[in-house]
């Protein structure tokens, strides 16, 4: 028999492996196997997600962090720059600023592409609605005032109407109208150029070279595509540089260039009214903010073929079908953290996660990523940059455009780690001498000291929480000192010199029974892992079927089943060193009572369970997610299938433990393991296909029937050989 029992537990262990390896693995075509992944949300319809991937093909890994945000009213995108275009500056100082501006800044990213000799940025650039630099026939993003955004080739064209007429050769005045070839781009010898207050820091046109500038006072209008703007010339001469007012433009030509342009701008009178006239492609009429992007890797959802090869860190903007962005960044350089991606990869990342149009922003040293964390006020670079600090022309920020209500619109808990860890030696000692007690037949006193364990936690969060203001800390805190009373005070009661009973003493080290006890145990040891991993599973499918509300409805199923299975666990945990003290001393009349009021206190419990589990299914459940009755109606209905399984699960807890307390570590472990890991998670796999939500519900249920059977059979084969029944 026991042969028999070794090789179905195996069998058990290989089937459950063989269905592991067959689950598809999360991974990224474009960056390789996922390893790890982790989510928070910043702010309204604003996700920062970080995943790390093995490249197989590389043998080393990638991290990618990526701001997930659909278009809303409390949080907007805008472009910065510093107070000429020309500036240069590092997003963390950038957010810093726009911190001591009163904005709350939710995330932020490094900009376009510039020339790293003058600062000036490649393509285009829009601030406040106000064109502060032409696109030069590159890509652009343009963010409108609701947050919507717009990907493609603005197309922008300024004309100015010189302001005086001209023989057209056929005895006709017309006005003189040219194209201006740029706005606030370094001047070459095509074309007019046309040049504003904020081009660079010196508040001049910047040129080398002599050319024909005109200068004008802005009298009507404001440079901005859809716009007409008026002008009064103060002034034509003939210089290389020229310096401008806050409230000039200055059309430019070299005198290099044709004569189309130089004779037009010198036959100019002085004090005449010229216009500018500012157009652009469909859909960028409304643009409040707009910033350049050199390459587009992906649109109309495929990728854009012979771009530039090499892993690099790269940063990139994506827009999907409905028009969500994703702001992306890939750290490179850096072996065993991240060595980057080529365009290519970046643009295939980003249709895998949805987008149909993908830009590429300046990379290399200039990536890097801002957030506001839940648990801070400023933002912080959090991805790891080749270069600390770089300075960069231009950045994009999503800001929060709300202020502070006073009611909570989020809440996120982190645990003070380093106190309860310090803490959980003592907890362990808690939880080993609530056995020692029941053997030493003084099972009250344990109960007594783990009731004052859970008063003095209770105690010092009020103290430390309420009255000192520590916060999660004090919380800490407060759970080390509960752990304290339930295992330091045992150690003393243990240590006492007593004639009779149970004592601490010194020993030697026995490891072959240490072993046996490990083995043993080990089927505690499949629980829990075992109910990990189970967690896991139920939060990924009701992901799939319900989203959130599907996870946070199994939470307070969670949560509540703590409360009704602690009777079934107390109860065995008690019962077991009483159940192998009789079988040691060989009472089977006694072992067989306690087996028999055993089985019957385990039926009536379920009974009570199924019966107040079902009754108070809705006040328990109001208790957590009342605030939202549809969230309430579901977890409500889910909880009512759910609890179906305290009808049998006390029998598989009471089985496994009675076992373990007869030294049989393996069937404990196989009734163990099978409940939970093999039944839980195959069903929750399986029974959604047929079922669908409630598949996720009954699977719990279908799981512990299934267990019971195998419990039953269990103890009815071992009865002769236990003296059980």
């Amino acid at each position: 028999m026991k042969h028999r029992i070794r090789k179905l537990t195996s069998l058990l262990l290989s089937l459950s492996l063989i269905s592991a390896l067959t689950l598809p693995a999360a991974a990224s075509n474009a960056l390789g196997e996922d390893l790890s992944a982790k989510d928070t949300l910043l702010h309204q319809e604003t996700q920062l997600s970080t995943n790390v991937f093995w490249s197989t093909t590389y043998s080393d890994l990638r991290t990618e962090n990526l701001i997930t945000y659909t278009p809303n009213k409390a949080v907007t995108p805008i472009v910065t720059y510093g107070d000429a275009l020309t500036d240069r500056s590092s997003v963390a100082d950038t957010a810093a600023l726009l911190e001591d501006d009163g904005y709350r800044v939710v995330a932020g990213i490094n900009g376009d592409f510039y020339n790293v000799s003058t600062g000036l940025p490649i393509g285009m650039v829009v601030t406040e609605g106000l064109l502060r630099s032409s696109d030069a026939g590159y890509y652009a993003i343009g963010f409108r005032a609701d947050g919507s955004a717009i990907l493609g080739k603005p197309g922008v064209k300024v004309s100015a109407n010189l302001g005086y007429a001209v023989d057209d050769g056929f005895g006709n005045s017309t006005e003189l109208v040219r194209p201006v070839a740029a706005v606030n781009k370094a001047r070459t010898n095509s074309g007019l150029y046309l040049y504003t207050y904020d081009f660079n820091a010196k508040h001049t046109t910047g040129t080398t070279e002599p050319g024909i500038n005109v200068v004008c006072t802005v009298e009507q209008g404001k440079l901005a595509i859809g716009s007409t703007v008026t002008l009064r010339v103060d002034r034509v001469e003939e210089t290389a540089v020229t310096s401008l007012a806050p409230d000039q433009i200055v059309l430019s030509a070299n005198l290099q260039a044709d004569s189309y342009y130089t004779t037009a701008l010198q036959n100019i009178p002085q004090g005449s009214e010229l216009t500018l006239t500012v157009s652009a492609n469909d859909g960028w009429e409304d643009v409040e903010y707009a910033i350049g992007a050199l390459y587009c890797l992906a649109e109309n959802g495929a990728v854009v073929p012979n771009l530039a090869a090499g892993s690099n860190p790269r940063t990139a903007v994506g827009q999907k079908a409905d028009g969500t962005l994703i702001f992306y960044t890939i750290d490179g350089r850096k072996t065993g953290y991240s060595i980057g991606a080529s365009l290519t990869q970046v643009g295939e990342r980003l249709l895998e996660l949805g987008c149909q149009t993908v830009l590429c922003l300046d990379g290399g040293g200039s990536t890097n990523l801002a957030v506001t964390t839940p648990d801070s006020t400023t933002a912080t670079i959090i991805n790891r940059p080749s270069e600390t600090g770089r300075k960069v022309t231009n950045q994009v920020f999503l800001v929060a455009s709300d202020r502070a209500s006073g009611d909570l619109d989020h809440f996120y808990v982190h645990a003070a780690g380093d106190y309860v860890l310090a803490g959980s030696a003592v907890f362990m000692l808690q939880s080993a001498f609530q056995s020692f007690f029941s053997v030493a037949e003084k099972p009250k006193l344990g109960l007594l000291l783990s009731l004052a364990a859970g008063a003095t936690n209770i105690t010092f969060d009020y103290v430390f929480i309420a009255l000192l203001g520590m916060g999660v800390t004090g919380a800490a805190w407060a759970t080390v000192l509960g752990y304290c009373v339930g295992g330091v005070i045992p150690v003393v009661y243990f240590l006492l010199p007593r004639r009779e009973g149970l004592r601490l003493v010194r020993t030697n080290f026995y490891g072959r029974e240490l072993l046996h006890a490990c083995i043993n145990g080990s089927s505690e040891l499949m629980s829990n892992i075992s109910a990990s991993v189970v967690g896991i599973l139920y939060n990924i499918r009701l992901m799939d079927l319900l989203g959130e509300p599907g996870v946070a409805a199994h939470s307070v199923m969670m949560y509540v089943d703590f409360v009704f299975v602690a009777a079934f666990l107390g109860f065995s945990m008690g019962s077991a060193p009483i159940v192998s003290y009789h079988y040691g001393a060989e009472n089977y009349d006694e072992l067989k009572n306690i087996f028999r009021r055993s089985g019957v206190i385990i039926a009536a419990t379920s009974v009570a369970m199924v019966a107040a589990s079902e009754l108070l299914s809705r006040p328990l459940s109001a208790a957590f997610v009342g605030y939202s009755p549809d969230l309430l109606e579901l977890t409500t209905h889910g909880f009512r299938i759910f609890a179906l399984c305290y009808l049998f699960c006390g029998l598989n807890i009471y089985a496994s433990a009675f076992f373990t307390a007869l030294c049989n570590g393996a069937l404990s472990a196989l009734i163990a393991f099978t409940r939970t890991l093999l039944l839980r998670g195959g069903l929750v796999l399986v029974m959604p296909v047929f079922f669908g939500v409630d598949g996720v519900w009954w699977s719990v249920a279908a799981a512990e029937l299934l267990g019971v059977v195998l419990s039953v059979v269990l103890l009815v084969l071992m009865r002769r050989r236990y003296h059980y029944a």
